[in-house]
């Protein structure tokens, strides 16, 4: 997509935080409430769609930002944002990812399997 034609950061924030909270409440109705007491499924509603509308929604931003502002390679933006994603969401979690180096390596391998998914997708010109 032209760069004219792209929308602008902030969009492709809130578009990642409804798909992610959209997913959340997938998740929510789908397998939390088979392992969950009904009193329960609130609370795991808020952290299921917070958490992966929190991951989405700092996914794409730092994608788009780093595509934009350092004009990297989707595949470099994917990975960027995947990492950035995956730290927002173990803060999110009560982690510390910044002294604690299994988070750092979780997220390392998050970023890189977004660029990898990246990189295979069909049209992307990889295959």
């Amino acid at each position: 997509m032209d760069a004219y034609r792209r929308p602008p950061c902030v969009s492709r924030a809130a578009d990642g935080f409804l798909r992610g909270a959209a997913v959340g409440t997938l998740w929510t109705l789908l397998v939390a409430r088979r392992e969950a007491p009904k009193e329960h499924l609130w609370h795991l509603w808020k952290s299921h769609a917070g958490g992966f509308g929190t991951f989405m929604a700092v996914s794409s931003a730092a994608a788009c930002a780093s595509e934009e502002v350092i004009g990297a390679d989707p595949v470099v933006g994917a990975g960027v944002g995947g990492f950035a994603g995956s730290m927002a969401w173990m803060s999110l979690q009560g982690a510390n990812p910044m002294f604690h180096t299994r988070t750092l390596r979780a997220a390392a391998l998050c970023g890189g399997v977004c660029a990898a998914l990246q990189a295979i997708q069909p049209g992307f010109g990889v295959w």
